[in-house]
């Protein structure tokens, strides 16, 4: 059942493939006309002078009328000191009482302009004290020393209605601003996993997490292959095999060869096979020693010989019991290198994406997170029963007995779905599929 769900879905992934190149073409194709659109506008503003506009202050229009009244009243000054020194030059002697009235009359002239000079001047000082800049605390300090105070519970309540609303939009420039993202390290991190086009650093890291979801798919099939297995009655494949037989159904039933065999050619049903001996050598009950079960000795019987007929039929035509003859090279030792270094990088990952994320409960309802969790569920399966069941990890496709691992290890092909996340083409797909899933299920 599993296996033919699995195919189903990677049969549907197949067919939706030119959809996918279709929607991937349009939003490229989208993208390149409206950067053309942005340069030609960069463009056409670079050819325009730029200016600053400024709303003008409600005592600017007193101001200029302030300055016309100063220049005013220091024309009447100027002109009547100008009456006066021309006067002074002249004799005093010859100077009458019409000239003197005069002069005194320019002088009173002169001291009412120098009044009105200096009462206009006196106004446009204060005026001109509103556009003084004043030296002031910075906004997020004084909420920080503040910080109980109406302004900052005023401040951090719209603060975090704009996150909430910015969130709840799921564009991803009302999320984190791009141009001020690389300021700081969660910024850069952030550009490096969500914006690929932002960096040849970006992309390169892109193009890696798809290289090693592609390669841990394809190791993860290749485990399958007989050349790259170890297979025949001594390995520790078919040791398994025959220990989980003989568990349930061997020693009860009396199978002579779950027990000891000696030289002769009898068989101690008192003595079981111990498989869990470090080396055959250990005792002359291990498994594969003397003519045991698994010793390559001549004198050892075949496997169709040495079982009964039902332990025949479940352990002598097993894939791990068959000896290969076309063995190229026993990876059964390294696979575990490739699995958990895979393990490792998508778990990296994942824990980047929740540090970089803006909302952590909202998080974890991405359907690729979804994607990335279940790819390292089998990773951390396998650790645990490691570390504490001392369970070695089994990675044939073929499991030596039906485990809650063998059905985890399942869940390892589902590391194609993270490629969704690193191709334009799958998102498209999953936003047309969002809106057209209620019509689809309509019978």
């Amino acid at each position: 059942m599993m296996l033919t769900m699995i195919a189903m879905i990677l049969g549907q992934i197949y067919f939706s493939m030119p959809v996918a190149i279709i929607g991937n073409n349009f939003q490229l194709t989208n993208e390149n006309f409206q950067m053309d659109k942005k340069k030609k506008a960069r463009y056409l503003d670079a050819s325009l002078s730029p200016f600053d506009c400024q709303k003008l202050h409600n005592h600017a229009k007193r101001l200029c009328d302030i300055q016309y009244h100063l220049l005013k009243a220091w024309s009447v000054v100027h002109n009547h000191i100008c009456h006066i020194s021309r006067t002074n030059t002249r004799s005093t002697q010859s100077m009458t009482m019409e000239m003197l009235e005069n002069e005194t009359d320019h002088q009173i002239k002169v001291k009412e302009g120098i009044s009105r000079l200096l009462e206009a001047h006196a106004e446009a000082v204060m005026l001109l004290d509103v556009f003084i800049p004043h030296r002031r605390k910075s906004l997020h300090m004084d909420l920080d020393t503040h910080g109980q105070g109406v302004l900052s519970n005023m401040y951090a309540k719209a603060k975090r209605a704009i996150n909430k609303a910015k969130v709840k939009s799921g564009h991803r420039s009302a999320v984190v601003d791009p141009r001020l993202a690389s300021q700081t390290l969660r910024g850069r991190i952030w550009l490096l996993l969500e914006v690929p086009d932002s960096s040849r650093l970006a992309s390169i890291v892109n193009q890696t997490m798809v290289g090693f979801a592609l390669v841990s798919i394809m190791i993860f099939f290749t485990e399958s292959l007989q050349e790259l297995a170890e297979s025949g009655v001594e390995t520790n494949g078919c040791r398994s095999v025959v220990k989980n037989y003989c568990s349930t159904t061997g020693f009860s039933a009396m199978d002579p060869a779950c027990f000891m065999r000696f030289d002769n050619g009898t068989t101690a049903f008192t003595q079981r096979i111990h498989f869990s001996c470090s080396s055959i050598t250990e005792s002359p009950s291990c498994y594969g020693n003397g003519l045991n079960f698994g010793s390559l000795n001549a004198s050892a019987l075949p496997c169709q010989d040495a079982f009964l007929e039902s332990g025949a039929d479940f352990v002598c035509y097993r894939q791990q019991c068959r000896a290969s003859l076309n063995m190229i090279f026993d990876m059964g030792p390294y696979w575990i290198y490739f699995e958990w270094l895979f393990g490792m990088v998508f778990s990296i990952e994942l824990a980047l994406r929740f540090y970089i994320s803006q909302n952590r409960k909202e998080f974890w309802k991405n359907v690729y997170v979804f994607f990335d969790v279940v790819a390292i569920v089998p990773f951390f399966v396998e650790v645990v029963e490691l570390l504490f069941a001392r369970i070695q990890p089994d990675y044939a496709i073929v499991a030596t007995a039906p485990s809650f691992l063998s059905v985890i290890r399942v869940l390892k092909i589902m590391r194609i779905l993270k490629l969704t996340r690193h191709f334009r083409g799958t998102k498209v797909l999953a936003s047309t599929a969002i809106m057209v899933w209620k019509p689809l299920v309509i019978p």
